[in-house]
């Protein structure tokens, strides 16, 4: 008997099992907790818009262009070098706006969880690749941009980005919406056809 209750193996194991569980999400949820407090901290002075509890700044941004105007928008008009999003209560993205704190980040190496979503799309080469596998492919590839090798295509550069001018002044003059990623990969795919192909897709 252990206090009133008939003492038997299942009961002491059910006991056990339940205290174990216990524990463990108890360290868990510690731990979570722990981490989570830290990230507010670490993020507490960085810019951003008001957060729900709950939604974060989900109901802010939306899957189109739009809302990632609204918040570069949001950062250039109070001249914040970087900005806070919140995708929920668990996840924060920092958004950098200024090219000396673009150019930090860069520096570093590359974060492997940034880069793990990204190699299902682009495959493990120059881009997302580290140590001396990427030290072979760049060595590969350097001869390839060295300037004397570029200077040939230099007046099929210039040709191209006349007409990318001329359509981006003529939607000027119109005062209307430009979609500047449609327009530079056409100003790529013409540059990639005249120099490797030869075509003139103008």
């Amino acid at each position: 008997m252990l206090f009133g209750w008939p003492l038997s193996w299942a009961w002491v194991v059910g006991c056990s099992c339940l205290l174990y569980v216990s524990v463990v999400l108890l360290w868990r949820s510690l731990s979570w907790l722990y981490r989570y407090q830290r990230l507010c901290r670490c993020v507490r002075n960085v810019p951003g818009w008001p957060t729900h509890w709950l939604w974060g700044n989900l109901r802010q941004i939306g899957p189109d262009e739009k809302s990632m105007l609204r918040l570069l928008r949001f950062a250039t008009d109070n001249r914040y070098r970087m900005t806070k999003a919140w995708a929920g209560p668990f996840n924060v993205t920092i958004n950098i706006h200024h090219p000396d704190l673009v150019r930090e980040v860069l520096k570093h190496p590359k974060h492997p969880q940034v880069y793990d979503l990204l190699r299902p799309w682009l495959g493990d080469g120059l881009l997302l690749s580290g140590g001396a596998k990427w030290q072979r492919h760049r060595k590969l590839l350097t001869p390839s941009f060295h300037l004397e090798v570029l200077r040939p295509y230099v007046s099929v550069y210039n040709k191209c980005l006349r007409v990318f001018l001329d359509k981006w002044t003529l939607a000027a003059e119109r005062r209307g919406p430009v979609k500047v990623f449609d327009t530079v990969s056409l100003l790529s795919l013409d540059i990639v056809l005249q120099c490797a192909f030869r075509f003139d897709s103008n």
